[in-house]
Formats: C-alpha cells, sequence, structure tokens
C-alpha cells in the first residue's frame, strides 16, 4: 500500500515539475525571443541582430551635437522587453582627449509615459565613460546602463545640451542597446 502511495506522489512531483519547466521554458521564449522589431514606433530606428549576438538590439536616434547648446526630446513606444544602456556613438576618429576637453553639460531624462523617471543623469561630458574598440568608440554612464523597459509603454528620452560659447563640434549619435546573449 505504502509502495502504490509513493509511487503516485512521485508520479505527481515528476509531472509538476515538467509541466512547470515547460511552462518556464514558453515564457522564456515569449518574453525574449518573440519580440518583434515591428511592434517598435518612434523617432528612432531599431535593428534586431539575432539571439545569439551580444548586444542584440540597437535603438538609434538621430546624431546631435554635443558642442551645441540645444534641447531634444524622442518619444518610443514598443521598446524590446529587456534591460537597456543609453550610449552616445562617437565617430572613429574621436580620440579620448577630445571628450575629456569638452566642457558641454549632458542633462539627460527617461520617463515613461505615466511621467516617471526610469533613469536621469546631469554631468559634464568629461564625467561620462569613454569606450573605444576596433570599431566603436561611445560615451556611456553608470546611471545610463540597464535600464528595464516594457514594450507596452511610451518613453519620452530628453537630453539638454549646455555648451561653452567657445565649444567646438562634437556630433555624437545617441542610441540605446542590450539584449542577446553576453559571454563571459
Amino acid at each position: 500500500m505504502k509502495k502504490g502511495l509513493l509511487r503516485k506522489i512521485s508520479l505527481i512531483a515528476l509531472i509538476t515539475a515538467l509541466i512547470i519547466t515547460v511552462l518556464s521554458c514558453f515564457l522564456f521564449w515569449k518574453e525574449y525571443l518573440w519580440y518583434d522589431t515591428r511592434d517598435f514606433k518612434g523617432q528612432a530606428e531599431i535593428s534586431d541582430l539575432g539571439p545569439w549576438t551580444y548586444p542584440r538590439y540597437l535603438i538609434r536616434f538621430d546624431e546631435i551635437d554635443l558642442g551645441i547648446s540645444a534641447q531634444h526630446k524622442m518619444v518610443v513606444q514598443g521598446l524590446p522587453p529587456i534591460e537597456m544602456t543609453f550610449r552616445f556613438s562617437m565617430r572613429a576618429d574621436c580620440q579620448e582627449e577630445m571628450v575629456r576637453s569638452c566642457k558641454s553639460n549632458i542633462n539627460l531624462s527617461f520617463t515613461d509615459d505615466k511621467g516617471r523617471t526610469i533613469s536621469s543623469v546631469s554631468a559634464p561630458v568629461n564625467e561620462w565613460v569613454f569606450s573605444k574598440s576596433v570599431s566603436e568608440t561611445e560615451l556611456w554612464h553608470p546611471e545610463c546602463r540597464d535600464v528595464r523597459l516594457s514594450p507596452n509603454k511610451t518613453y519620452t528620452l530628453r537630453i539638454e545640451i549646455q555648451a561653452n560659447k567657445n565649444a567646438k563640434s562634437f556630433p555624437a549619435r545617441p542610441f540605446l542597446s542590450g539584449g542577446g546573449l553576453e559571454l563571459p
């Protein structure tokens, strides 16, 4: 009698574990692999480089000049359901000395459709992190990293540049990146 009861309990536990595993895999698949870039709308262009790349998604906004005082507002919706990092892409010939000598201040805020601030920073260009590789030159700030986004919300990105009168032209392209398979 006890063996039969133990066998039934073991079978129920096995079936329950199998159902939980299948549902978890389905939810992961739906959340991270079924995002359709056609759901994206806004003042930017989106690229999906595939689930096995890093970063998987790139959302590129129009180029701005960090050496000219100006205010920029960009609205987007239908973003991928992942953590993303805000960056500025610089020209390949941009040198760290150019960035360090730039005295412009960047005020950046990322808010959702309810007016909640998702991420914000106010810092001079020379306090942003400069990173350069063979193919990319970027600026990013720790306050704008790993921001969790939802495809069901509309977001507003505001960038205010406060430049000195003698500032040199400093073109940069704002973008968001994230998702994909990041290997150690």
